[in-house]
């Protein structure tokens, strides 16, 4: 392992240096006294991986050394189905079946299934949910699954991340750009109102939003939230700075010329979202629905798909730093750290009177 961890932190050091003329490289004389030959892979699969990683990470080579790092947090590591379909990764955190992944992927029509990592599929039911770091934790009947190991040190910024998927395939090679912090909240219903009759009168409508799409128009006024009445336009602001992008909101409206109230189910989104133009989600790729509104996370610039959240983060020893927890954009995605993690699992499972065995 040790032999294992310097050929790859070789190869990650080559990325950042550009093979011209002159410059020595591992084959040649300058690294070779620094580092003995015995350390270093034979040199002609050395040099085939060198000319590979030079103009791309997450090459075949890069993938190749990453699977033996990745083959311990593989075998904790699942895929959360919705109506037959993968939505997300999920984490194991117990023997006994208890896992975690990402709370807001996890929403619709369809039961809930996860792959383990045996192929087998069995039912799984949503028991706990922390909406603070978007984790929820699930449940499957099943014995003797392999719990994950958190590594508390979170690693600096610069460092290379490899994302873990079931069976330890890799997910792919990013590097931390940004050390843990919070990520605020980024969601809007997009609307504007004001105080108006017993309620929150709409005085306009933003283009593209959740509400332009529920069909809201200017001059509606709110008079229930999730079936809670409303009197006033804080009241209404209130309601909606509680959700999440990604949060559906139940509202009932009153429209002049129309008798009686009405109700419409609206989407909290991304501001980002709004003044993205197909040109721009073409490029950038999918996204999940909610990035942001996160208590502590890692930036780091793997490209994943959003239905490669929730699963696991290490680092180049194969220490588990983390879990993905969102695809912000074209290469940016957030990881909350294991420090943010454990405890909150911990209380999870306490509430549940497991102990987390």
């Amino acid at each position: 392992m040790m032999r294992f961890n310097l050929a790859c932190s070789l190869i990650g050091a080559a990325l950042l240096v550009p093979l011209t003329p002159g410059q020595p490289t591992l084959a040649q004389p300058a690294l070779r006294e620094q580092y003995p030959s015995e350390t270093l892979l034979p040199s002609y699969l050395r040099d085939r991986m060198l000319r590979r990683v030079a103009s791309r990470r997450d090459s075949a080579a890069m993938t190749l050394l990453m699977q033996p790092l990745a083959a311990k947090a593989g075998a904790s590591t699942v895929e959360v189905l919705l109506a037959g379909q993968r939505v997300a990764l999920g984490t194991v955190v117990t023997a006994n079946g208890y896992l975690v992944s990402k709370a807001s992927e996890l929403k619709g029509d369809g039961e809930l299934r996860v792959r383990l990592g045996d192929d087998r599929i069995l039912p799984a039911t949503r028991v706990d949910e922390r909406r603070s770091v978007d984790l929820a934790l699930l449940k499957v009947d099943v014995q003797g699954l392999n719990p994950i190991q958190w590594s508390q040190p979170e690693p600096a910024v610069g460092s290379f991340l490899f994302s873990v998927g079931r069976q330890g395939d890799p997910v792919g090679i990013g590097v931390v750009g940004v050390a843990s912090r919070e990520v605020r909240d980024d969601g809007m219903l997009g609307v504007m109102l004001r105080t108006d009759n017993d309620g929150a009168r709409v005085i306009s409508v933003v283009p593209g939003s959740g509400a332009d799409d529920a069909g809201i128009d200017v001059g509606d006024v709110i008079t229930k939230v999730d079936g809670v009445a409303m009197t006033t336009q804080k009241q209404v602001t209130g309601e909606l700075r509680a959700l999440y992008p990604g949060d559906s909101v139940d509202l009932t409206l009153r429209r002049d010329g129309r008798d009686g109230e009405f109700n419409v189910s609206a989407e909290i989104r991304e501001l980002s979202s709004f003044s993205e133009s197909q040109d721009d989600t073409r490029v950038n790729g999918p996204r999940n629905n909610r990035l942001t509104g996160f208590k502590l996370a890692l930036q780091h610039d793997t490209v994943l798909g959003p239905d490669q959240c929730g699963g696991p983060v290490i680092d180049t020893n194969g220490n588990v730093i983390g879990i993905n927890i969102a695809r912000a954009g074209r290469v940016c995605s957030y990881a909350i750290p294991s420090v943010a993690i454990k405890p909150i699992v911990d209380d999870m499972l306490s509430s549940l009177g497991e102990d987390g065995r």
